[in-house]
This record gives C-alpha cells, sequence and structure tokens, in this order.
C-alpha cells in the first residue's frame, strides 16, 4: 500500500518535468560519488567494478547502501574501505540517487525535479513507544515500539550541496540568490507557502536549471 502511495507521488510530481526538468537530458557515471564535486564533474570516486565482497573477495553482483561499509580496490590497487554514511551518492542507469541517514538508518532517495534546487523523495521508516494500559494495574502501562513508514523529501542546493528536508524554510534559504522569488514567496501565508511549494520550485529551477 505505502510502496503504491509512492508510485502516485512520484507520478504526480513527476508530471511538471517534461516541461520544466533535465532528469532525461543529464546523466551521470555509473558509481559512488563521495562529494557535490565529484558530481559537477560527473566523475564517480568508486566505479562499481572496484567493490568487492570482503567476506568471499569477489566482486558483488550489485551495490546496496545498506551495509556500514563499502569495500573497494583503490586506485593504487589495495583494500580500501568507507563507511556507507560518508557517501554523498550514486548513480545507477545515469540516475542520481541522494544517500542520507535518518533515524540512525541509511536511505538512497531518488531523483523527483532536477534544477539549482534538486528535489528528492523516498519512504523512510520510523519507530516511535507507545504506551498502552495494563489490564491488571491502572499504575503500570505496556510499552511496546510502533513502526511507521512516511514520504521524506528533501532538497539539494546544487551550489554548495546542502541537503534540507524539504520545507518553506529551507526553500526560502535556498532562492535568496533571487530576491524577486524570494519575495514574492516569503509574502504568502504559511498555509499558502505549503500548497504553492512545489510551483515555486518549478519557477526557481525554470529560471535557473542545472548548469552542469
Amino acid at each position: 500500500m505505502l510502496k503504491n502511495l509512492f508510485i502516485l507521488f512520484c507520478f504526480s510530481v513527476l508530471q511538471p518535468l517534461t516541461s520544466y526538468g533535465q532528469t532525461a537530458k543529464t546523466e551521470f557515471p555509473d558509481g559512488i560519488y563521495l562529494s557535490i564535486e565529484a558530481l559537477k564533474a560527473k566523475q564517480p570516486d568508486i566505479l562499481y567494478k572496484q567493490l568487492y565482497n570482503k567476506k568471499t573477495g569477489e566482486q558483488p553482483t550489485d551495490f546496496t547502501i545498506e551495509n556500514q561499509q563499502i569495500f573497494f580496490i583503490n586506485k593504487n590497487l589495495q583494500p580500501d574501505s568507507i563507511l556507507t554514511n560518508n557517501v554523498f551518492g550514486y548513480a545507477e542507469l545515469g540516475l542520481f540517487y541522494l544517500v542520507f541517514t535518518y533515524q540512525k538508518k541509511i536511505y538512497a532517495a531518488r531523483s523527483i525535479r532536477m534544477g539549482k534546487v534538486w528535489q528528492f523523495a523516498t519512504m523512510v521508516t520510523s519507530n516511535t513507544t507507545a504506551f498502552d494500559p495494563s489490564p491488571f494495574s491502572r499504575y503500570n502501562n505496556y510499552q511496546r515500539t510502533v513502526t511507521t513508514q512516511s514520504l521524506m523529501q528533501l532538497i539539494l542546493n546544487t551550489t554548495n550541496g546542502d541537503v534540507k528536508p524539504l520545507k518553506p524554510e529551507s526553500l526560502l534559504m535556498f532562492m535568496t540568490d533571487d530576491e524577486e522569488i524570494s519575495k514574492e514567496y516569503k509574502a504568502l501565508s504559511g498555509r499558502k507557502k505549503k500548497k504553492e511549494l512545489y510551483s515555486f520550485i518549478n519557477k526557481y529551477n525554470t529560471k535557473y536549471p542545472l548548469a552542469w
């Protein structure tokens, strides 16, 4: 159900890419990127063919961010490793995925809207503690963990590599270099800011497409 909701969300927000975005035109060489500078240069720091499984010594059939460490053969042909949470992102089949940490778990977010303000989204898992009343005593409660999934949206400032959750205040922060657009957005009420969030990302990115 949640997976279907995410697919429906992606479909709805991807529609403007036909006229605004560059997802179909901008391809990135497959591999692992450790910084925004490497992504801008379209030069992955680690190629998939450099990866190896530490236990077997063999090259893995696919790349995953679920492991805490990534093992690879460096440019000096020596075994090396990097913590997965130090990865900026990776590209597969020309598409870039942003890597981030949420509640100590690592996720990869897919591209939604591309431009100077680059929008990403993925589903994340949250664990919260709930207390159920005990049937035996009004002073004691049963503690349980409630796991939920929700949509996480992020925006990337492609100038400096800064990543923020997609909120009106973070979008305003990323649009400060355009006085006209930021002033127009800032003048909206709080409710209107949320409603017009995507349209202003489109407006800004139309004026400032990704220039890599």
